[in-house]
């Protein structure tokens, strides 16, 4: 028997509008409505249709807000190009704080960025926990959390729980990214014991992964080499019970923006159902 570890209808999902960069935010959501999202991650600074930027205007932001709301829907992380190891960090994150606060975001997703050699050391990490700690002392009275996802520099689970460990605030986490560590050749359970406290958020993929080169290229579910039920499991077991967020790009679950949005809900709803989870409805 498999046993459910999540608390009954936590679990939701979402996904980023790498999904659909051609769409405007009516069309967005008519489609996440339509295939059962529970939210929107808007991805900004890529130049997507949407127009959810730092630019907009606090009418178009109340009415993306309104909009969310009138469907039930959420934007639970705001998905930034910020690289929290390049100094012009510091003058980004203003902006993009008040963006979040305004379109009712729960979170900012930032990186570390890329360092000499790729290299995660003491000083990348005492970097990045500072200005994470400085975003959050500004952010925190908006409501706002900033999230570190587990990427580039940082993309082992240790490196990046100890970038948190050093920000030392509660309004500092992790997004998740389950295909980085894995390409990085960490194991679950090590990332899990480093970060397994502190995710907010996720980004879910099923990979193939180049052993010479640690890089991976996405595939549907089931269809790449990534132990998704163990991953699942895990992540039950750790206590999360926020999104599993879709991020993919150009054909990886469909020939059209509709068509993988269908498909990654049947495929997530699988998942999780073959291991005995239960989602929100």
């Amino acid at each position: 028997m498999v046993r459910c570890y999540f608390r009954k209808h936590s679990m939701k999902i979402s996904f980023l509008t790498f999904a659909c960069p051609q769409w405007p935010v009516p069309q967005i959501i008519e489609a996440a409505k339509r295939h059962h999202y529970h939210g929107i991650d808007f991805r900004i600074d890529e130049g997507h249709a949407h127009g959810v930027e730092i630019t907009a205007t606090k009418n178009f932001r109340a009415d993306v807000r309104r909009r969310l709301a009138d469907a039930n829907l959420e934007s639970p992380c705001l998905a930034t190009s910020m690289y929290l190891n390049q100094p012009q960090s510091t003058g980004e994150a203003p902006a993009r704080i008040e963006l979040a606060a305004d379109i009712g975001c729960k979170g900012i997703r930032v990186f570390c960025g890329p360092a000499p050699d790729d290299r995660a050391t003491p000083q990348v990490i005492t970097t990045v926990g500072e200005r994470l700690r400085a975003m959050a002392e500004r952010s925190a009275s908006a409501g706002v959390e900033i999230w570190l996802e587990a990427h580039d520099t940082l993309h082992r689970g240790v490196d990046a729980a100890a970038a948190v460990r050093a920000a030392d605030h509660p309004a500092v986490g992790i997004v998740w990214d389950n295909m980085h560590p894995y390409r990085m050749h960490e194991p679950l359970d090590v990332t899990f014991s480093a970060i397994g406290t502190m995710i907010r958020h996720t980004h879910m993929h099923d990979a193939d992964a180049d052993d010479r080169l640690h890089v991976a290229t996405i595939k549907p579910l089931d269809q790449g080499a990534m132990p998704m039920d163990d991953m699942i499991r895990t992540l039950a077991r750790s206590g999360y019970n926020g999104y599993l967020g879709g991020e993919w790009f150009d054909d990886v679950y469909g020939p059209t923006p509709d068509a993988a949005l269908a498909s990654f809900r049947e495929q997530m709803d699988q998942l999780t159902a073959r291991n005995g989870l239960t989602l929100a409805p």
